[in-house]
Formats: C-alpha cells, structure tokens, sequence
C-alpha cells in the first residue's frame, strides 16, 4: 500500500459494521465457540485510517483498550485530532508500518484488518498474519478481509483498464474522470456476446455509484492482489492460524439455493468432508469476489470451542417490515423479500417485533417457544435464528442493548457525539455509526442541531438559537419544496413558516437519532447531570474562543436539509 496515494486521496473512514467485536463473538457463538469478553477487550485494527471504524468502539464501550495503526502519517494525525476533540481517552491511533509493529504492550482479544490485506505486497502480508499470530490473546480472535477469486477475474479486467489509460501525475479528480470516461466508452462500444460486454453491462452501473476515492485505490493501487480461500488458508497454516467462519455466515450456513438436494449431495462427496475445500467449490459456484474470515490461533481453538448452546446467551433484534394481507394474514419482510413463515421463524419475529431495535435474550424467547411448541426441537428453532441472522435485518449481540424511541423536551445527545457532530459539520471525512454499528448519515443542518441537544436546551430554545443564527448571517441555509427542485431562500419565509419548517425537522431528526440510539434515556437530574457538571468545568475556560469560532463559521444547508 502506498503511503503517498494514502495521504493524497484519505478513505471518507467509516464504521464497517461485520468487524465489529460484538457481531464477530456473536455469529462464534452460532458455532457454540466462545470468545473473549467485550466490554473489557483489548482491540487492535491494523489499517486504521482516521478511526471510523474503532471509534464508535471507544464510545460505546468506554472500558476497552483501543489501538488503530496506519501507514497514512495524514489519516493517523487527522484521526487522534478528533479523538481529541470528543475527549475519548481508551483510543489512540499510531503512524507505522505494519511489518515494524511488536506486540510488546500486550495481546489483543480481537485483531481487525479490512481493506487492507489484498492492497499490500505478499511480504506485508505476512506480517499481518506473523502480527496476528503472536498478539492474539488465548481466547482471542481476528478478522480480515480480502478480495477472491473466482469473482475478481472479472474486475481484474476494470483494473486493467484503469491502469493502461492512468496518468499519475494527474491530479485525483483528473485520474477518476479518465477512468470513468474509458469505462463508459467500452460499455458502449464492446458487443455485450463477449464476457467483458457482459461484465460491463451488468456492472457499469454499480461503478458509476462509488465515490471517487473509493474507485481509485480499488483500481488504481499500485497493489491488488486477490486470492482463492484455499490459497489464504495455506498462508494461515504457515502461522498457526485457522478459519473458523466467515463473517457473511450464510453461504456456510445454506447451500447454493439453485442446488437440488442430489447436487448438494455430490458437493459434499467431493469434499469428502474438508470443510475448507468445500468452502472453495461454493465459491465457485458463487463466483464470489470478497471474503471476511474470522480467525484464531490453532493452540486457542481447542480451548474455546465445543460450548454447548453458546448461542442462547445471545440477545436478538429486529428492525424488519411487517405487513398484513387482504385476508388478515402477517407477514414479515427484509429488502421486500418475505421471509420464511415455519413455526420458529414466525415465533421469534412476533415476540421481537414491537421492541423494535432493543435486544430480547434469545434463552427468553426460546423458553416461551417451547411452552407453545414442545414438540419442535431445539435444533429447528436453532437454525431458524441462525437463518434469520444471516439473511434477514436481524442484530444478534453478546450482551443487551436498549433503544429509546422517545425523547426528552432537553435532549441529550451524548458529549462525544456532540463534538463529532461539530466537527463534521466543516468536514466530512469520517461518519457516525449507530448503536449497532451501522453508518448514519446526517445533513449540515441535522449536526447544527446535535450539537445544541446538550440536555440544557428545549426544543424551542434549539429552533431559537438557529433562527437567531440566520439572522445573524451565522448560517446559510436553503429550502426545498417537496415537488419542485427549486431551492427557496431563508429570507422568503416568515419567521412563523420559518419556525414550523424547523420544528418538524427537529422533531424527525430526534425521532430517528432515538432509533438508531444516540440518546440518553436518562432525564437532567440523574445520569446526565454529572456529565454536564464535568463538561461545564472542562470548556468554561475555551467558552470565548468557542464562541468567536461559530460566529465565523458559514452554513449552507444540502437540498434534503430542510422541507417544506
């Protein structure tokens, strides 16, 4: 991986949500294997950026012990400014690179390495797995991801082209242009009968939705080298490493759904049960390009594997659509495709469903099942929730998780994410993650109003304060009308139109910030009291200078900023 491209076009840093420690302990726990705790891991990303992923980590979990190291000096040095800023102390961020790290300052209970293994030369490589082999710590666990063949011999063909016609003393902007005028001109000119007319016409679209950055280091890295799963698992033998699932689980759990059962049958045969070769034909059959292993030492597995019913200590959530029929009949939807109706499935779902995102222990729901179905076993109700995982917009977590879907006339955002918000609203090079480490999008004027939600402000004094700010010429903002693309200035509204427009917006933002758990559910006079004590007496002294910065600062709402 080249320092240099690094530095001069940063990754926006997101939350990757399959690497998160507590969805890598869960689906372990589907194979009855138990890993170290969470609330007190020691973790480890290798390829950091600016922290997007490990972050929220820190957040969430204020006990951990949380390093990222990155070869970008750019992206570390960006990164530990904002973990400054939202004043998290259990996160730093390290300049190095990688085939110079010890693991001198102790083990880690979960390694993670996305994005990064099939973008450096076989020798990094190496050290990533020589790294993982010496700092995980005996219940502890790794995850990586790369690129893979079969699927990747249709990109390597985009990667081709993008190199041939790539200048790189071209500036970024200049170098996406080139590559995304050649794509389109051979989508129009090679005949869709030959395999790259095919490719292109089934994927030239899905390139033309990736941002800029995202395209050039996929493509015009110096370094891209997939691998077949059974030539990554000979690297992981070499280090005493082993495979132990994948975190896309369901192609382990489920067979090709095109196989018929004498198909299956001959796959099998043809493994002669070696799980990883049969891993390998699936692939085939898949054409799969990506893969996500989760990994351990040899010497580990022994002692964390074979933990009967590990999987009822899990805690499950939904954030499905339930819709009934002419007939009167419910059913339940991912992605407006209906999910199976067997009797497990559909008991699990009723019983998360008006609960929303907060978690229900799995060993709860289990227990209630068997009262209304004694005869159905255990194994079935199992694989129903393994299925549902997988495949569907279920959350399986090692612990509870609460969401509030209401919130306070004082809401409370918490001060971290306060100081995220206000960072982001200059910036825009890293991204929220929700309770459940999915990326959360916000518009200018949605972080204006986090970081005013402080639990001292009412809603009418947060819409004051932005009013006043318009008028002030402290913020620029813009309207637009729900059936038309023209934009409306501020100043057309009455201050009456002006406050309604506000009011629903704010009223739409908390609901959703509520959902994705980004407020305190406890009132002024409790929790959050001390937080703000503390917060009143660490800025007191910056008050004025604060004040002075958002005097200056200049705000020009997106179109989906605010409605009308």
């Amino acid at each position: 991986m080249s320092n240099n491209t690094y530095n001069q076009i940063p990754y926006i840093s997101n939350p990757f949500f399959k690497s998160h420690p507590a969805y890598l302990k869960s689906i372990l726990a589907l194979c009855n294997i138990r890993s170290a705790p969470i609330e007190t891991a020691r973790v480890l990303e290798i390829g950091c950026s600016m922290g997007g992923n490990i972050i929220p980590l820190a957040i969430q979990y204020p006990q951990m012990n949380i390093v990222g190291i990155d070869l970008s000096s750019v992206q570390v040095e960006k990164g530990n400014e904002i973990i400054q800023k939202m004043g998290l102390k259990n996160i730093v961020l390290i300049n190095a690179d990688i085939s110079q790290v010890t693991c001198d300052d102790g083990l880690f209970d979960y390694i993670i390495c996305h994005g990064v293994f099939s973008w450096v030369p076989p020798a990094v490589q190496e050290s990533i797995l020589a790294l993982i082999e010496k700092a995980l710590s005996p219940s502890g666990i790794a995850f990586v991801s790369y690129n893979t063949y079969p699927g990747w011999h249709t990109s390597i063909a985009y990667r081709d082209i993008a190199l041939f016609q790539d200048l790189p003393t071209e500036t970024a902007e200049t170098r996406y242009q080139n590559m995304m005028t050649t794509f389109g001109f051979l989508k129009d000119t090679v005949p869709s009968s030959t395999p790259l007319g095919t490719a292109l016409d089934n994927n030239y679209d899905s390139l033309t939705q990736q941002p800029s950055y995202y395209m050039l280091h996929e493509y015009l890295e110096p370094c891209n080298m997939p691998l077949y799963f059974m030539q990554f698992n000979n690297m992981l033998k070499k280090h005493n490493l082993l495979h132990l699932v994948d975190a896309d689980f369901l192609p382990q759990f489920n067979y090709p759904s095109h196989l018929t059962q004498e198909q299956i049958a001959q796959l099998q045969s043809l493994a002669n049960g070696d799980v990883i070769y049969e891993e390998q034909l699936k692939d085939f059959i898949n054409n799969r390009h990506f893969r996500q292993s989760v990994i351990t030492r040899l010497n580990n597995f022994n002692n964390m594997k074979d933990m009967p019913n590990e999987w009822l200590n899990l805690h499950i959530a939904s954030n499905l659509t339930k819709r009934e029929d002419e007939e009167g009949m419910v059913s339940y939807y991912h992605n407006e495709k209906k999910l199976a109706d067997d009797p497990s499935t559909r008991f699990i779902l009723d019983y998360i469903f008006d609960k929303k995102l907060s978690t229900t222990p799995v060993s709860e729901i289990y227990q209630a099942f068997q009262k209304s179905y004694p005869e159905i076993s255990i194994n079935s109700f199992f694989s129903s929730v393994a299925l549902l995982a997988a495949a569907a917009d279920i959350t399986l977590r090692p612990h509870c998780v609460k969401v509030n879907d209401t919130f306070h006339e004082k809401p409370y955002i918490p001060a971290s994410y306060r100081s995220l918000a206000e960072h982001l609203i200059t910036y825009d090079d890293i991204n929220f993650a929700n309770c459940y480490h999915h990326i959360v999008s916000f518009t200018p004027i949605e972080k204006i109003f986090m970081t005013l939600c402080d639990g001292k402000h009412s809603l009418a004094e947060i819409i004051d304060h932005i009013i006043q700010g318009v008028e002030n010429g402290n913020y620029t903002l813009e309207v637009t009308h729900d059936n038309s693309q023209a934009l409306t200035s501020i100043p057309d509204f009455s201050q009456k139109e002006l406050r309604h427009i506000l009011n629903e917006q704010l009223i739409n933002l908390l609901n959703y910030l509520a959902h994705n758990g980004f407020l305190e559910t406890s009132t002024i006079d409790d929790q959050i009291m001390p937080d703000m004590q503390k917060e009143m007496s660490t800025t007191q002294k910056n008050k004025n200078e604060h004040k002075k910065q958002k005097k200056n600062k200049k705000m020009k709402g997106s179109k989906k900023a605010l409605k009308k």
